[in-house]
């Protein structure tokens, strides 16, 4: 299963990835150079805010248009706005974050009132949880992504610099 995903990463994604960090940040299919240099670089500045970096690890942004696709792909609802699979060191996050329109922001609501930069460096902050403590538990990883926010740099009952799960498992964001 976890070179099925592999492989279909590989082809959802002819990923379009600028310049050279620490952590990598992609675009799906769906957005143009200029759109996508905004979107990474909106992405990497909340990775810059929260002072992470996670060395080998792949952050996945989706254009809205194929996330229902790419969600349903890893078997996670398309209303969930990311998801981590920690066996391909990958987290898929839906565009749709960084947006502004009336509709995303509605469906986000059950997740979090925050917007803008705010409401994505919570996600990521959420998602760094699942990573870093290699937990499916939406719980501790909400309590380890507070931490993060907040500056702890222990942010999980085990030391962050405990190994990545070598399996195959697939953590959604809050509310999945």
């Amino acid at each position: 299963m976890r070179i099925f995903k592999y492989v279909l990463s590989l082809i959802l994604f002819q990923a379009i990835s600028f310049g050279q960090s620490p952590q990598s940040v992609v675009c799906s299919d769906g957005f143009t150079p200029s759109g996508c240099r905004i979107v990474s670089g909106t992405f990497q500045l909340a990775l810059k805010q929260l002072r992470l970096a996670i060395p080998g690890w792949r952050w996945i942004v989706v254009s809205p248009e194929a996330w229902p696709k790419v969600a349903t792909s890893f078997g996670i609802k398309p209303t969930t706005p990311a998801f981590s699979d920690l066996g391909i060191q990958s987290t898929y996050v839906n565009a749709a974050l960084l947006s502004f329109g009336t509709k995303i922001d509605e469906n986000l609501q059950r997740f979090s009132n925050r917007t803008g930069i705010d409401r994505l460096r919570w996600v990521v902050a959420h998602e760094a949880g699942h990573i870093l403590c290699d937990t499916r538990n939406e719980e501790e990883a909400q309590n380890a992504g507070q931490r993060l926010e907040a500056g702890n740099r222990t942010i999980c009952r085990k030391p962050v610099s405990s190994q990545l799960a070598s399996q195959s498992e697939v953590h959604g964001a809050k509310g999945d």
